[in-house]
C-alpha cells in the first residue's frame, strides 16, 4: 500500500552489522525499529573477492539491507553504521578507488530507491560481532 502524498512516512531506523569471509560471502544483520517495534533481520551478501577489502564489505553488505528494507516497502531510512569511511564516502564527495566504482555505484542505485535515507555513526554493535562469529564458523565448516 502506498502512502497518500500529503502524508510523510516515518523515518525508520536501521542499525546495521556485517562481515565477510575472505572468500567474499557475507552477511549483514540490521536491528530495524519498524512502527514501534524492533526486528533483526539477516541479510547474506557477497562482494568480489579483493581480498575482502573493508570498504567494499561495507558497499555490498549496506547494499543487501538497503534492497532488503525496500521490499519491506520502506521508504525513509536512517542507517546506523560502525565504519566513518563508509560515512564519509557516502556523505561527502569523495573519489573511490577505480576498484570500487562498481560497488559504489550498486550501493548508490539501492539507497536512491529509498523514498529517503540518512547514514550516522554508530558504536560497534553485538550485530557486528554477530556476523563476525557467524562469518567465522562458516568458513571453519
Amino acid at each position: 500500500m502506498r502512502t497518500p502524498r500529503n502524508e510523510t512516512p516515518d523515518w525508520v531506523t536501521a542499525e546495521v552489522g556485517f562481515a565477510a569471509g575472505s572468500h567474499g560471502t557475507g552477511v549483514a544483520y540490521a536491528d530495524v525499529a519498524l512502527a514501534g517495534r524492533s526486528r533483526v533481520m539477516r541479510v547474506p551478501f557477497s562482494v568480489q573477492s579483493r581480498g575482502s577489502e573493508s570498504r567494499a564489505v561495507g558497499y555490498a553488505a549496506l547494499t543487501a539491507i538497503a534492497r532488503a528494507l525496500r521490499g519491506w516497502k520502506v521508504e525513509r531510512v536512517r542507517f546506523a553504521v560502525d565504519d566513518p569511511v563508509l560515512i564519509a564516502d557516502l556523505g561527502g564527495h569523495r573519489d573511490v578507488p577505480a576498484s570500487l566504482v562498481m560497488p559504489y555505484v550498486h550501493l548508490r542505485c539501492a539507497l536512491n530507491q529509498l523514498g529517503d535515507f540518512d547514514i550516522v555513526e554508530a558504536i560497534e554493535t553485538d550485530l557486528t560481532q554477530r556476523a563476525r562469529a557467524e562469518v567465522a564458523l562458516n568458513a571453519a565448516a
